[in-house]
């Protein structure tokens, strides 16, 4: 799941609603006193959504962040509990957030580690069933930060984050996988096409988003910088012994000089979504959005209209037979501010489906129900309040 656009919605059905059904705010409760984001979103069980992100506020003349988790039971939605580390000022931050099952949740981010902000540490945090807890750190250092976890249907558990290049100072990608109870970590190849230093790393890359149907089948997608000094997406899997790259920065190249590959999905029948953006194309220097689909080593583009006078997409979900929505965000002339911009498909082309134009903010998450609700969340740009959408069928 990193950029500040607007990120997601989604549906979950064998009928496709119609383009044009209505999305409406359903917003979780306010924490007093302090801005609430939602980064990320997912649905467990019949009716469960977990919604995770931070809260920031002035405290005691400092800014501090605190982790954030709200669950819908069906019904509405209430804060759960989540435990914070505790420094001062506070800065715990959740980007992710992942389920397998009603009693199993993960969810990860990152915390300062000293005064001042300093280092930042891996934030793993794990739902029992019955309360949210600090999991141990995968083995790493300070200075790194996680941005995506994948709880697979087999019980693994996936992270992804960055950590430095002692050469260059810039982001590297990190993988870990969790089995039997303990982190390992999973060595991740420099993607092909990505400017490397003399250690073989990237020169500069970042992931942004992995997803997991069990050890041979995961997927992880980011962006880098290129020989030619820009920066383009791509998309990798894992086959339970190397990454292969199935979309290089190279193979972007022609859709425009940057970008990046943002998020990704995958369906019951084992296809993977991923989706993202490209600039410097001609007029549209914002952005014009991308989305592909496939399986094993090879995915094809899906066609994804333009919308306004820029478009990005952020995140995507998909369902079965083929259904999937993707969302970002767009812009729209005499304005800077970021636009809902949604995309709806039945399995075929994508279909452009209408933003509200009275709503202004990012969505960053987006999570489908069996019952083909669909939820996308984020923060307002209004007020600084976590915004939460939903569409029923």
């Amino acid at each position: 799941m990193r950029a500040l656009a607007v990120s997601l919605l989604l549906l979950l059905t064998s009928a496709v609603p119609a383009a044009g059904a209505d999305w409406e705010r359903a917003n979780a409760p306010a924490v007093s006193g302090r801005a609430q984001v939602f980064r990320a979103a997912a649905a467990f069980g019949e009716d469960g959504v977990w919604a995770a992100g931070y809260t920031y506020g002035t405290i005691g003349g400092a800014l501090e962040f605190r982790t954030l988790i709200q669950r819908w039971d069906g019904n509405g939605w209430s804060q759960v509990p989540t435990p914070d580390r505790e420094t001062f000022p506070a800065r715990n931050l959740l980007l992710d957030v992942s389920t397998n099952g009603p009693d199993s949740a993960w969810a990860v981010g990152h915390s300062a580690t000293a005064p001042g902000n300093g280092a930042t540490r891996p934030l793993v945090l794990n739902w029992d069933g019955a309360a949210w807890s600090i999991v141990d750190d995968p083995p790493a250092g300070l200075g790194v930060g996680l941005v995506s976890v994948a709880a697979a249907p087999d019980g693994t558990v996936w992270i992804a984050g960055d950590g430095r290049n002692p050469y260059s100072g810039y982001a590297v990608p990190l993988v870990w996988l969790r089995e039997a109870g303990g982190w390992q970590s999973v060595p991740f190849a420099t993607p092909a096409g990505c400017h490397t230093t003399p250690d073989g790393l990237a020169t500069r890359a970042e992931l942004s988003d992995i997803v997991s149907s069990g050890r041979r089948v995961t997927w992880a997608a980011g962006r880098c910088v290129t020989p030619d000094g820009n920066e383009r997406g791509f998309l990798v899997r894992y086959n339970g012994s190397r990454w292969f790259t199935v979309l290089s920065p190279d193979a972007l190249a022609r859709r425009g000089e940057d970008g990046a590959l943002s998020g990704l999905a995958l369906s019951p029948e084992g296809d993977v979504w991923a989706v993202g953006w490209a600039s410097g194309t001609g007029t549209n220097v914002g952005g014009v959005p991308l989305a592909f689909r496939g399986r094993s080593n090879k995915v094809k583009p899906v066609p994804t209209p333009l919308q306004g006078t820029w478009s990005t997409l952020q995140a995507v979900a998909v369902g079965p037979g083929g259904a999937a929505v993707a969302a970002g965000s767009a812009g729209r002339p005499y304005s800077n501010a970021p636009y809902p911009y949604l995309l709806g498909t039945s399995g075929a082309e994508w279909l452009i489906e209408p933003a509200s134009f009275d709503l202004v903010g990012n969505l960053y998450g987006v999570a489908l129900q069996p019952s083909g609700t669909a939820w996308a969340v984020g923060v307002s740009s209004w007020d600084d309040y976590g915004l939460v959408l939903r569409r029923r069928p």
